[in-house]
């Protein structure tokens, strides 16, 4: 796998497997250190892309699902998408799989088959009533 840009007149392209370190420049750009001490500039996007990109994947139950609490207080209590699978990214976090682009994985509350619910933070809830209750719209 491979950390690619195009900053400068040509892109170029590192396989993750030779970095050192990375360091987050006050920019916003990251400088890419490699294992014979070879110092790279890459974007914040292409980093981003990098690092979010999975070294394994594996499909999830059936009835598995990312929940977002209805806002305005209606039923359904929340809103719910299918999660088609896990990815252990390079970063070492585990992103859900789901089929709209749109959505933001960095944060993110799933809803397993069994009724617990947790989120990307580490938060566990035995069911969705004591998620909404927490996150829900105000009663």
């Amino acid at each position: 796998m491979l950390v690619q840009t195009t900053i400068g007149q040509t892109g170029q392209a590192v396989p993750i497997s030779t970095l050192t370190s990375a360091e987050q420049l006050s920019d916003g750009r990251w400088q890419i250190t490699t294992r014979d001490g070879e110092q790279r500039i890459f974007s914040n996007s292409d980093w981003q892309i990098a690092i979010e990109t999975p070294r394994v994947t594996f499909p999830a139950l059936p009835g598995t699902y990312l929940v977002n609490p209805n806002e305005d207080g209606d039923e359904p209590p929340f809103w719910r998408e299918n999660v088609l699978g896990w990815a252990v990214c390079i970063d070492g976090l585990i992103r859900p799989i789901v089929i709209d682009p749109h959505n933001s994985l960095k944060e993110w509350t799933v809803l397993h088959p069994d009724g617990r619910v947790e989120t990307s933070h580490g938060d566990s809830f035995d069911d969705y009533a004591a998620w909404l209750s927490i996150a829900g719209p105000p009663q």
